[in-house]
C-alpha cells in the first residue's frame, strides 16, 4: 500500500504500481474519504471502475459513479447514482453529461436523450412525473426549436418553441376539441391564426396579440363578425353578416351592438342610428324597403320593433 499525504489530506493506494506509478487495477482511499475502485494508466484513473464519492461540496456521501475513465475524469459510458435521489446513465465527456444519456429524477421525471456540458442539448424526451410528455429540441436544458408537448389533461401543442414558450407557428389542441393553428410569440397567440372552437363549429381567423383577438368570426348559424374584439368579446368597430344576409356594420361593447350603427335587413329595410344592449335606442333613422323614411328621436328601450309611424 502506497500512501501520498498533501498538507493534512492522505491518499492511499493498493493495487500493482509499474515504474513507480500505479498501474492496472487498483483501489485508491482519498483523504476525504472517497473511495475508487478500478483501472490505472500511468498514475491516472483510466478504463473502468467504481468512484464513491464523499462529501465536498459538489457531492454528498453515498454518490457512486460506476463507467468509464480517461485521465481521471468519467469519460466514456457511465452510470451516476445520487444519494439524493436520481440516476444518470448514458454518454460523459471530461466529467460532463455529453452525448446520449437517460437521467431519472427523484420526482419520478425522466430524460431519455442528448447533452452537451451537462445539459439538456439536441433532441430528447421528457417524461414528466404528472403525466406530461415533452419529444423534441433543447438548447441549455429548455425547449428550443421543434418539439410536441402532450399535457396530462389531454392538450397538445406542436411546433415552434424558445427558451419553453411557445414561440414562431404552432399548433394547440385543446382537450375540450378546440384547435389553434398559427403564430404564437412568449407563450401566447400573437400574429396571424386561426382558432376553431369545440362549441357549435365557431372559427375566429385573423390577428392576435397577448391571446386576444382582432379578425374574422365564422359561427355555425352561418353569422360571420369582422372585426375588434376585447377579451373575447365583439368590442370597438365591426361588421357583422347575418345568415338571413342581414349586415350590420358600427359599434359594439360586451358582444353586444351598442353605439352608432346601420343594419340592414334581410327584407331591404335599413335603420341608422344609435343603439344599446343589441337593441335600437335613441335618434335614429328607418328606411322602409319600399323607400319610405321614418324618423324618431327616442325609441321604446325594451323592445326591437319600430312603432308605426310616418
Amino acid at each position: 500500500m502506497a500512501c501520498e499525504i498533501a498538507g493534512a489530506v492522505k491518499d492511499c493506494y493498493n493495487g500493482e504500481v509499474e515504474n513507480g506509478r500505479v498501474h492496472s487495477m487498483g483501489e485508491l482511499k482519498f483523504g476525504n474519504g472517497g473511495v475508487y475502485i478500478g483501472q490505472f494508466v500511468e498514475g491516472n484513473r483510466c478504463g473502468t471502475g467504481t468512484m464513491r464519492f464523499a462529501e465536498d461540496g459538489e457531492y454528498v456521501s453515498g454518490d457512486v459513479y460506476d463507467g468509464d475513465w480517461k485521465d481521471n475524469k468519467r469519460d466514456g459510458k457511465g452510470i451516476m447514482k445520487y444519494a439524493k435521489g436520481g440516476v444518470y446513465e448514458g454518454l460523459w465527456k471530461t466529467d460532463k453529461f455529453d452525448g446520449k444519456g437517460v437521467f431519472k429524477f427523484a420526482s419520478g421525471s425522466v430524460y431519455d436523450g442528448e447533452w452537451k456540458d451537462n445539459k439538456r442539448d439536441g433532441k430528447g424526451i421528457y417524461k414528466f412525473a404528472d403525466g406530461d410528455v415533452y419529444d423534441g429540441e433543447w438548447k441549455d436544458e429548455k425547449y428550443n426549436g421543434k418539439g410536441i408537448l402532450k399535457y396530462a389533461d389531454g392538450d397538445m401543442y406542436e411546433g415552434e418553441w424558445k427558451d419553453r414558450k411557445y414561440y414562431g407557428k404552432g399548433v394547440m389542441k385543446y382537450a375540450d376539441g378546440g384547435v389553434y393553428e398559427g403564430e404564437w410569440k412568449d407563450g401566447k397567440r400573437n400574429g396571424k391564426g386561426r382558432y376553431k372552437y369545440a362549441d357549435l363549429g365557431r372559427e375566429y381567423e385573423g390577428e392576435w396579440k397577448d391571446n386576444k383577438g382582432k379578425g374574422v368570426m365564422k359561427y355555425a348559424d352561418g353569422g360571420v363578425y369582422n372585426g375588434e374584439w376585447k377579451d373575447g368579446n365583439r368590442n370597438g368597430k365591426g361588421v357583422y353578416k347575418y345568415a338571413d344576409r342581414g349586415v350590420y356594420k358600427g359599434d359594439w361593447k360586451d358582444h353586444k351592438r351598442n353605439g352608432k350603427g346601420v343594419m340592414k335587413n334581410a327584407d331591404g329595410s335599413v335603420y341608422k342610428g344609435e343603439w344599446k344592449d343589441n337593441k335600437r335606442d335613441g335618434p335614429g333613422i328607418l328606411t322602409e324597403a319600399n323607400g319610405v323614411m321614418s324618423k324618431k328621436i327616442h325609441l321604446c328601450p325594451a323592445c326591437d320593433v319600430f312603432p308605426l309611424f310616418t
